[in-house]
């Protein structure tokens, strides 16, 4: 059984800003507006604001809450001595692993609020409630889905925020030029400042100090053992977090095996940044490993060369470690105003129903991986992807394209188009000899966002001309899209 996905309080006015929305966590959340990477540079220029009312807010309230808070969490509460503070900390499990890194407010002494992340809430609450019976603490925790959150950021975010109610507050923020920003603009700004997204760069079984988390971690806090403090003492670190860039063309992403003089490592979280304009990657590498280094990222299949940094990527909102970006690039992005999609494989597009109906010119032949084929005068093809498959990405970053001579097989996925987000194999519609790869799409592949149609990718040789007769025309690739 599909469970619907719960929508926040703003979920009217995200739709009526034109976002392109997700199931993240199970809440129906907008991944963007439009650009990902103008979303992005608005933080990083400007002010940007996001909703984050799936988290979940919990109020702490009771004698014994800071006391109880200190044999909890890593980090030390009693820091906070003001009303409004608030303090970042991992909550360990007995092995020292991260169950969940969240937010404490101090009110009071006896007046907290955490917020958590949406997708560890249940398992965070259930392992607070069995705290406090363990400790028999005089503590109360109430779990909050009235209040709505955004998180307003940028140089200019103070003066922006004006407005005292959650809605008053989203619509004066955007009277007053904050940009509404999704949650891929949060991923790439949250990746340049080199910080962990929970579930992806750390877990349950990953120790914070492998997660380059140990300034989170209080171990003057003499009130007590807080959970997991054993099994961290026991378990130094074995890994450090260092930054890799990709100096080459291509995108850096998680999960990929990292070549050190010190043996091997891996990638946590990667993508194209826009503000320094480089694909870049945080990555967990042997101890000896230092920034500087040459080191070499298995890239499917080929290994080819990075540099370690000392992270974060961008400090104080300009980038430390690579050159400015490109300002040819910037304009065409800054003149794309349509919903898109980012982070979405070209096998999964969005619907008629999420999104509105892209082009599909009725000249031309469609596959249902969504390559467009023209077929010129001398029978030879023309292939590139079609509107809706760039919809489906966002904003494209990288192509690697078929070298002429190439003998394709049909179906055959011969090329690799790569977004700010998602990377997805191009398939060959029919098989053939490649006879020429567009080296200026290449060269700009964010031109392909700007116009899928005059933007070719490669060009095809047929084997069989019956074979591309029977390719879907217009009318049957509309249908296809409609019923995915």
């Amino acid at each position: 059984m599909t469970v619907a996905a719960r929508q926040p309080p703003l979920h009217s006015a995200h739709l009526a800003a034109g976002a392109s929305m997700v199931n993240f966590a199970g809440w129906d959340m907008p991944v963007n507006y439009g650009s990902q990477i103008e979303e992005h540079r608005a933080v990083r220029d400007d002010a940007g604001m996001f909703d984050i009312s799936h988290m979940l807010a919990l109020d702490l309230a009771g004698p014994d809450a800071t006391t109880w808070l200190r044999g909890l969490l890593a980090n030390d509460v009693s820091k906070l001595k003001e009303s409004g503070k608030s303090l970042y900390s991992c909550m360990l499990n007995e092995r020292g692993g991260v169950i969940d890194d969240l937010i404490v407010y101090r009110f009071s002494d006896a007046d907290y609020r955490i917020a958590v992340n949406a997708g560890t809430a249940d398992k965070d609450v259930a392992w607070m409630r069995r705290h406090i019976a363990a400790t028999g603490a005089n503590v109360t925790l109430q779990a909050r889905r009235d209040p709505a959150m955004i998180a307003v950021k940028g140089p200019r975010a103070i003066e922006r925020a004006t407005a005292p109610r959650a809605e008053a507050m989203w619509n004066a923020l955007a009277t007053a030029s904050a940009k509404p920003c999704g949650l891929g603009a949060r991923d790439t700004l949250r990746l340049e400042a080199g910080m962990n997204r929970y579930g992806q760069d750390m877990d349950d079984e990953v120790s914070p100090l492998n997660a380059g988390l140990s300034w989170t971690v209080d171990r003057k806090n003499e009130a007590g053992d807080f959970a997991g403090r054993a099994a961290l003492q026991a378990t130094p670190a074995t890994r450090r977090p260092l930054g890799l860039i990709h100096e080459d063309k291509g995108v850096l992403r998680s999960h990929m095996t990292v070549f050190t003089a010190a043996g091997e490592g891996e990638t946590i979280s990667g993508s194209f940044s826009p503000s320094p304009e480089k694909s870049i990657v945080c990555a967990r590498l042997p101890l000896a490993t230092r920034p500087g280094e040459s080191v070499e990222v298995d890239i499917r299949g080929k290994r080819l060369t990075a540099r370690t940094v000392k992270l974060p990527f961008v400090r104080n909102g300009k980038a430390i470690v690579c050159p400015p970006r490109r300002p040819e690039m910037a304009g065409i992005f800054r003149d794309r105003q349509r919903d898109v999609q980012p982070g979405r494989s070209l096998s999964r597009p969005p619907s008629r129903s999420e999104n509105t109906m892209s082009k599909v010119p009725s000249n031309l032949k469609y596959t249902k991986s969504h390559e467009w084929v023209r077929v010129e005068d001398d029978g030879t093809l023309t292939i590139g992807v079609t509107d809706h498959a760039q919809e489906a990405l966002g904003d494209i970053v990288f192509l690697e394209l078929p070298e002429a001579g190439r003998q394709l097989a049909a179906s055959e996925a011969c090329a690799v188009i790569e977004s700010v987000k998602a990377a997805s194999d191009i398939y060959a519609p029919v098989a053939g000899e490649v006879l020429a790869a567009n080296q200026d799409a290449i060269d700009a592949p964010e031109s392909v966002n700007a116009d899928a149609y005059a933007n070719w990718l490669f060009k095809l040789k047929p084997a069989d001309g019956d074979a591309v007769a029977a390719l879907m025309d217009a009318a049957a690739y509309e249908t296809d899209i409609a019923q995915a």
